[in-house]
Formats: C-alpha cells, structure tokens, sequence
C-alpha cells in the first residue's frame, strides 16, 4: 500500500499544478485579448511585472473585470475530456495518468464551488470566485437576476458529474488502490502538500500578459 500511496500522491500533486497553472494561463490569455496587461503563475493574477509578494499586487487589476474569462471554462472542458478519456482507458498507467487528471481539473472547481455556495447558505453571501465574479458581471450587463447564478451553477453541476464517474471507475478499474486506502491517503497528501508548493512557485515563476 505504501509504494501505492507514495505514487498516487506523486502523479495527482503533477496534476494538480499542471492543470492550475493551465488555469492560470487561460486567466492570462482572456486578460490579454482583452486588452489588459495582467501576470499569471501558478495560483494567482496579478498586476504585470510583480510578484505576489510585492507591495500592491494587484492595485491595478482593481477595475478590472471580464465576463468572458477562460479560465473555468477551460478547467471544466479539461475534466469532461479527461473524465471521457479516463473511463475508455484499461492500462494501469493510463487510469492514474488520465484518472489525477480528471479528478485535479474537476475538484478545482467543484471545491471552490462548494464553499461559495456553503458560504452563502450559512453566513448569506457567496466567496467570490471566478464563476460568481461572471454571474454579476452577466446581471449586470443584461439586467436578468438568474443569471448571478448560472456560470457557477453549471460549474458546479459538471465539476460533480465528472466525480461521479471519475470515483466510479476508479472503484471499478483501480480497485487495489482504491480499497486499498491509498487513494484517499494519497489524494489527502497531494492536497495538503499541493497549496504550499504552488503558493512558492506562484511567487518565482511568472508570465506576464502584456497586449
């Protein structure tokens, strides 16, 4: 169990960051096309030329605002895609490549989702994340009241359509991992060393989106 779980951790925190810094990037590329310079790593935009670390890091991202950002809707298309590719696989190295893939892409945005709605259930207002940001913006610009709604409610809705089946499957193709306890322990253990690292690389490595 323990090589399993030591594995396991090893491919889904690769996953996790590669697919949070293709997240970051797809913030990036929406920033720039619109026309405003932005800085992207591996966890957050910011103001061109900083770091998270310098003062006033995001000062000049205060107005800004795009209701057309990549960057959800690019996680989602990655977790329904690798969810497809992770339930037409056999091979083992093909389930856990496919399979952190999947589940990385589908619990960034089924995690974040989750709490904004926790949050607005049990203290009456939503933690603004992406999806919440683009619900406003879409109220905003149309003036119809449902719409604060629907960007993190498909968010939601496919983001926990893909962890069904992605638990599914790997009850069904993995099961010496998964009833094995090294799933859990190893996703629990990229989880926890996953925020830590991407905070550090976040701070020293950076693109910046200039149009």
């Amino acid at each position: 169990m323990q090589s399993k779980l030591v594995i396991w951790a090893s491919v889904l925190l690769t996953a996790i960051v590669l697919s949070t810094f293709i997240h970051e990037v797809a913030h990036g590329v929406s920033a720039y096309l619109s026309g405003h310079p932005v800085s992207t790593g591996f966890n957050r935009v910011g103001d061109a030329g900083k770091r998270p670390s310098d003062p006033g890091f995001r000062d000049e991202m205060a107005g800004y605002a795009n209701p057309w950002d990549m960057g959800p809707a690019v996680t989602l298309t990655a977790a329904v895609l690798f969810t497809v590719l992770f339930v037409r696989v056999q091979s083992e190295v093909a389930l856990w490549i496919f399979g952190s893939l999947a589940l990385s892409n589908a619990l960034l945005r089924f995690i974040p989702m989750s709490m904004s709605y926790l949050s607005w259930l049990f203290r009456g207002s939503f933690v603004m994340e992406d999806e919440i940001g683009h619900g406003i913006l879409w109220y905003e610009m149309y003036g119809v009241a449902a719409l604060k709604y629907v960007p993190s409610v498909i968010s939601l809705v496919i983001s926990a359509v893909c962890l069904y089946y992605i638990f599914r499957i790997f009850r069904a193709n993995a099961g010496e991992l998964y009833d094995s306890g090294a799933f859990l322990w190893g996703s629990l253990l990229a989880a926890m060393v996953s925020m830590p690292l991407l905070n550090l690389l976040d701070e020293y490595f950076r693109i910046d989106w200039i149009p």
